[in-house]
């Protein structure tokens, strides 16, 4: 897996708009940097730059990924050629340059790992099972957390006096908020820890058979 502009658009935080074009399988991003004039913009690469900045790039550019600070116009929108992320007008090119330089990382971690496994010929592990299990658990801790928060309650603690007790703006009838897609994540994970767990009881079995 390669960052691109749609990995970037679900990634990177503060991201409030973006005209993407090209194919998700194209324009496989290497690096960040923050975009300076004069320069000639490199493809495979991701470039930082104010909205203001954009109508300074060459008419002749190689595909490019852009983050703009601030909403482009409606004309660098429709340029050719350019797949622009814009975000939030208040952060700065290292502010934005040191996120993605965070996601190139994680998914450089990401993909050295993915090799490991495929070198090593194990997919299959009790570590494995135990990660996917841990973030099971972590996404029900979420929804409970969330459940307790969210829930409204209305109790009368002395009814004939009118005095009574009010949790989240609580109704005449008690009201909770199920995080139904966070709970179906956790119990996907779990399945998936299951399933680890299994094939690497199996996948040992194999090898101490052979």
């Amino acid at each position: 897996m390669k960052l691109n502009g749609w990995i970037l658009a679900e990634d990177l935080k503060g991201v409030e708009g973006s005209s993407l074009k090209s194919d998700p399988a194209e324009l496989c991003l290497t690096g960040a940097l923050i975009w300076q004039e004069g320069i000639l913009p490199r493809a495979y690469h991701v470039y930082v730059m104010y909205a203001g900045d954009l109508e300074r790039i060459p008419k002749k550019h190689p595909a490019l990924t852009l983050v703009s600070i601030g909403k482009p116009s409606k004309e660098c929108l429709e340029r050719e050629g350019m797949d622009i992320l814009w975000v939030r007008p208040y952060l700065t090119p290292q502010m934005i340059l040191s996120l993605l330089m965070k996601l190139f990382e994680k998914y450089r971690m990401f993909e050295e790992e993915l090799d490991r496994l495929c070198r090593d010929g194990k997919p299959f592990s009790l570590p494995q099972a135990d990660r996917l299990g841990f973030i099971s658990l972590v996404a029900l801790v979420f929804v409970i957390v969330e459940l307790l928060f969210t829930a409204g309650l209305s109790y009368d603690l002395i009814p004939e006096y009118g005095y009574s007790m009010v949790i989240n703006d609580g109704n005449s009838e008690p009201t909770i908020n199920l995080n139904i897609g966070m709970l179906v994540f956790s119990a996907i994970m779990y399945s998936l820890s299951a399933i680890f767990r299994y094939a690497a009881l199996l996948q040992q079995l194999s090898d101490e058979t052979v």
